[in-house]
């Protein structure tokens, strides 16, 4: 029975013996040097807890050529890091877009994900909902090299589509995180960063901005009109 990705990681974790969990999707694949080229690292840095690595992409053309723009930001982010680094910081300024791109390239110690929640308003974004908890107390190590092969797919469930809603009580969830859930005092800082992630998720589909003297709203598909202000007071206070 298909439980879900968060139930299964869970159950996993659960059974798992070792002091270390490296994780790997089942279309994906990782170099015969990858437990060897991750333990170096472990050893060398003993306290460290969190360590990924960059990937190959393959597979459907289409979605390779749709991610290369992600990875045309990211790779100059994590260039300027000299890890291990707290990467909280980069998260932020990565506008809350994931730093770190599949699960299938992450080897951790299985002990920091004690107490981590799993309730992410957005099941697809499951990875960057514990990676911004994990970051705020463990340094990360990103290995410069492409030790993991990450299968892009047409009908990845990373594509498929989420509502209003749920976007925007997800980067609220985040927000929070990465500000140690000091988000009412950065109200203002909260409604700056919280629309940047929705344009940048959505930037394939039709979203329109309509500002006037009064409100500011949102136009999702020409669908839904939501006020901006209200959503916002909705959601610092009731996170």
């Amino acid at each position: 029975v298909n439980k879900g990705l968060a139930d299964t990681i869970k159950l996993g974790i659960k059974l798992a013996k070792t002091e270390w969990i490296a994780f790997l999707e089942s279309d994906d694949s990782v170099t015969p040097d990858y437990l060897q080229e991750k333990f170096k690292i472990a050893e060398k840095y003993p306290d460290l807890k969190f360590i990924y690595n960059d990937v190959r992409m393959f597979g459907d053309k289409e979605r390779m050529e749709e991610m290369s723009s992600y990875f045309q930001d990211l790779y100059p982010a994590l260039e300027k890091i000299s890890f291990p680094a707290n990467v909280v910081q980069t998260f932020k300024n990565f506008k809350f877009t994931n730093i770190v791109p599949t699960f299938s390239c992450v080897m951790l110690k299985k002990k920091i994900l004690n107490g981590i929640n799993f309730n992410s308003k957005l099941k697809t974004a499951l990875d960057l909902f514990l990676w911004v908890q994990i970051a705020l107390n463990h340094d990360f190590y990103f290995i410069n090299k492409k030790l993991t092969n990450w299968r892009m797919s047409s009908n990845s469930y990373i594509k498929s589509f989420h509502n209003f809603y749920d976007c925007h009580y997800f980067y609220a969830q985040i927000y929070s995180i990465l500000e140690r859930g000091n988000y009412l005092k950065k109200l203002n800082a909260y409604k700056k960063y919280l629309i940047i992630p929705l344009l940048i998720y959505y930037k394939k589909k039709i979203i329109k901005i309509h500002l006037n003297k009064k409100e500011q709203k949102i136009e999702l598909f020409g669908k839904c009109i939501f006020n901006i202000d209200k959503i916002y007071e909705h959601y610092v206070i009731n996170l």
